[in-house]
């Protein structure tokens, strides 16, 4: 019985549904006290990843991009560290992720390294 009801509304309409969709950011470019992302995508494809930090200019190669490419960006976090030299030094951590008002779906670190450069995991 509970199924036929089911069925019953969602067929005459009674039920309606919305779906929340994911608004990839196309640009976005962020400044913080140690660090500059500029950050460019299209649908499917993050197109360029440049990070300014440590007075060097870091970018994700194109394996790296690809790789990240697998997240419809629609936010950013960063936040960094002083460091160590022997563990690499000072460091700037990007998560980048695809968020819905529910929470997080899917995400990624992108590590700038004075030491080490820029990776991706």
């Amino acid at each position: 019985m509970r199924y036929f009801l089911l069925v019953f509304f969602m067929l005459s309409g009674f039920v309606q549904a919305s779906q929340e969709g994911v608004e990839i950011l196309s640009t976005l470019e962020a400044h913080t006290p140690n660090a500059k992302v500029s950050i460019a995508q299209s649908p499917g494809k993050v197109e360029s990843f440049v990070v300014s930090a440590f007075g060097k200019k870091y970018q994700l190669t194109s394996d790296q991009l690809k790789m990240i490419s697998s997240i419809m960006i629609n936010g950013v976090q960063i936040s960094g560290e002083s460091g160590y030299p022997e563990l690499g030094g000072q460091a700037i951590y990007i998560k980048v992720f695809t968020g819905f008002s529910s929470g997080i779906r899917k995400s990624m670190i992108v590590t700038v390294s004075e030491e080490n450069g820029i990776s991706v995991r």
